[in-house]
């Protein structure tokens, strides 16, 4: 018995090292590159940066301590009420992306003609949305272009107003004010919703097809109506991939470029150059994020099954 126990845990030492040489390239990439940067973030905010006053010279920093805290929760109340507005948007999104992506892909488990293009479909604002088209999205790149203000200019001149959602539904007088204002919320973060659920389709979809069909099949002879196998089988078995996939969207959510307070963090640096306040403003953002992604991981592991 003593033996065949030292073989149990030795073949568990060997899968526990194949998960270490999996995750390898990330460890590698959190300490050598992430880890820096972070280190030098936190030591920028704490010091005043003094430009070289010869050419050749790298700049040097002066300690200022908690000067630039102070000012963001004294003096910066524009920035304090932009980052509890970001971060308020930010969980709204993670919910419409966490439930959305959840839904299309129990929808495109089942079997259905052109399942497989379906699924393509959904993952190409993933691979779409990483270059050029990104950009042009994001408006960065159309304010490159020093022609397109004028092209623009031209467009508005002839274009046609056409009504809002939020124009027809009100127009109808059907509908509560109330009811109109959450409709047009929703239609208005559709593209979000697309544009950011790629990832999450696709590692929910891994996640179902682990499940096996002999569980369902169990399930369907015991009786077991579509809404009882959802909620005691599919959804305890997704736990996991559920659990991952909110610290995943939760982390894109937050740190988005289009993000506002990404935005205003790199106006300050690149426009502004005002080094050491956008570092202490990125550390408070950061220890925020960190707090919510925390939260959402601690809650979510008490409620993971986590099949033997």
């Amino acid at each position: 018995m003593a033996a065949r126990a030292k073989k149990i845990r030795s073949l568990e030492r060997k899968k526990s090292y194949a998960g270490y040489f999996f995750v390898l390239p990330f460890i590698i990439g959190v300490c050598f590159v992430f880890l820096p940067m972070i280190i030098e973030m936190i030591r920028l905010s704490f010091s005043t940066m003094i430009k070289p006053t010869v050419a050749g010279q790298s700049y040097t920093l002066d300690f200022a301590g908690l000067t630039y805290y102070k000012v963001f929760f004294t003096k910066d109340a524009w920035f304090l009420q932009l980052t509890w507005t970001t971060a308020l948007n930010s969980l709204i999104d993670f919910i419409c992306i966490l439930f959305f992506s959840f839904f299309i892909a129990v929808l495109l488990n089942q079997e259905f003609r052109g399942r497989s293009l379906a699924r393509v479909l959904f993952f190409i604002p993933v691979v779409v949305m990483t270059g050029v088209i990104a950009q042009v999205d994001s408006g960065s790149l159309a304010n490159s272009i020093g022609s397109v203000d004028s092209i623009v200019d031209v467009g508005a001149q002839t274009a046609v107003s056409l009504p809002t959602v939020a124009d027809l539904l009100q127009g109808s007088n059907v509908l509560d004010s109330r009811l109109v204002s959450v409709i047009t919320a929703v239609i208005t973060r559709m593209s979000v919703m697309v544009n950011g659920s790629g990832v999450q389709i696709l590692l929910f979809l891994a996640g179902l097809q682990a499940i096996s069909p002999a569980v369902y099949e169990a399930a369907s002879i015991e009786g077991c109506s579509g809404w009882e196998t959802f909620w005691k089988i599919t959804l305890p078995m997704m736990s996991p991939i559920i659990l991952l996939n909110a610290v995943y969207t939760a982390i894109e959510c937050f740190t988005n470029t289009n993000n506002t307070v990404i935005r205003a963090l790199l106006n300050m640096v690149n426009n502004q150059h005002k080094y050491s306040e956008a570092a202490a403003r990125a550390v408070i953002y950061l220890l925020i994020v960190a707090v919510v992604v925390g939260i959402i991981f601690l809650l979510g592991k008490k409620l993971v099954f986590y099949r033997e």
